[in-house]
């Protein structure tokens, strides 16, 4: 953070830039084999850059200066990616990624987000992905208690509850371990 703001007031920040993966094209555009085929894609294997990541901002962002904040702390990102990339003697190395707590995802090599039924990926927030809860959190015991009294029934309760558990749920991994605890008038647990 203090770095960060360093870099801002010392004017570091104002020639940072992104290219968002929601574009029309890439920097220095290549198509690998090596990450499948792209439906509709121009050319054999996935479009690719390696001259450049992409960043994806979840629509929870609050603001584009949390955008601004997350290209200008991750400027530089890119030669890291390179770097860890050429590294790898395998090729096992695909996908170089990183979430900020912001909601913006900065993804290397670049690629172009599919445009489906929701836009340019609306619906995705790496806050809520499994890698980035892990990361940020660590593993985790979690129990959830969920209300099935009569009331839940009344104003879309029980659809808000199945939501929520369902997004909790799906922030964990392997490493987690989960209970769920049922009640009306007592509580109730099946194992």
């Amino acid at each position: 953070e203090r770095a960060h703001a360093a870099a801002v007031a010392s004017g570091e920040c104002d020639s940072a830039r992104a290219y968002s993966s929601c574009a029309d094209d890439l920097v220095a555009r290549e198509c690998d084999v090596d990450f499948g085929n792209t439906e509709g894609c121009r050319c054999e294997g996935r479009p690719l850059s390696r001259a450049a990541s992409v960043i994806k901002a979840s629509p929870e962002v609050s603001s584009s200066s949390d955008v601004l904040n997350a290209v200008c702390y991750t400027q530089g990102v890119d030669a890291e990616f390179n770097a860890e990339e050429s590294a790898d003697p395998t090729g096992s190395v695909k996908w170089l990624y990183y979430g900020t707590r912001e909601g913006v995802l900065v993804n290397y090599p670049g690629f172009l987000w599919p445009r489906n039924y929701d836009g340019c990926g609306q619906g995705y927030d790496p806050r809520f992905r499994p890698w980035y809860v892990q990361a940020a959190a660590g593993p985790k015991n979690v129990v959830l208690v969920i209300d099935i009294s009569g009331s839940m029934k009344e104003e879309g309760r029980e659809a808000l509850a199945k939501e929520a558990a369902s997004t909790v749920l799906d922030g964990l991994t392997h490493t987690d371990n989960v209970g769920v605890v049922a009640f009306s008038s007592e509580p109730r647990n099946k194992n």
